[in-house]
């Protein structure tokens, strides 16, 4: 379910990014999903931890990040996917958990990657690399403050271009709703990976077409 949602979520971003960029309104719906797919993101890093299965997790990723990146490019020009973005947040999660490093090494290491996210002109640049370490928290309290002072430093950094963001903090009530009921509704296991750059590219296309 909250896969769907954030699907759904981001299907009408993009809508609106490409056939609508005067109205806002598509875009604050827009903003609910990459929170609620961060949150897949977490789950992944601490199911792949546990099962020692990170090396996978990790090409999984960077495979996606590359497939995604031409439809991507079409409709958003000179700037990488959220694929790369999520790619830096799970290295970014490792950094942190590490134990076989001193701190000020895994300060060097998480530095790195904020500042590499920062120079390269990936999708939510390093408000998106942080939020599956928001997302992460097992207290939905936790979660929405962190959610919260995210959203509210991105602002402060960005003003109205970080303002509209605001939608994201929605994505916690969401998860409190609907996490119980989750197991309900499975997906194929590829859902996202697949469903996010073949969306784009018909909507691409799609405009093309109606030009």
């Amino acid at each position: 379910m909250i896969k769907l949602i954030a699907a759904g979520c981001m299907v009408v971003d993009h809508i609106g990014y490409i056939f609508f960029p005067e109205q806002l309104v598509w875009r604050l719906i827009g903003r609910i999903s990459m929170p609620l797919f961060a949150y897949g993101i977490a789950r992944g890093y601490e199911y792949s931890r546990q099962k020692n299965t990170m090396p996978r997790y990790i090409k999984k990723l960077a495979a996606f990040a590359a497939v995604s990146q031409l439809p991507y490019s079409l409709m958003a020009g000179n700037r990488w996917n959220i694929g790369l973005t999520w790619l830096f947040s799970l290295l970014l999660l490792i950094s942190i958990d590490r134990e076989d490093r001193s701190r000020l090494v895994k300060g060097i290491e998480i530095m790195a990657i904020l500042a590499a996210a920062y120079l390269l002109n990936i999708d939510y640049g390093v408000y998106g690399v942080l939020m599956p370490l928001a997302m992460r928290q097992r207290k939905y309290y936790n979660m929405f403050l962190l959610v919260v002072a995210l959203w509210a430093v991105y602002t402060l950094m960005n003003g109205i271009a970080g303002f509209i963001q605001i939608d994201s903090c929605a994505a916690v009530p969401i998860l409190y709703a609907v996490v119980p009921q989750d197991s309900r509704i499975r997906l194929p296991r590829y859902f996202y990976y697949v469903f996010y750059p073949a969306h784009i590219l018909i909507l691409v296309m799609l405009k093309q077409f109606i030009k």
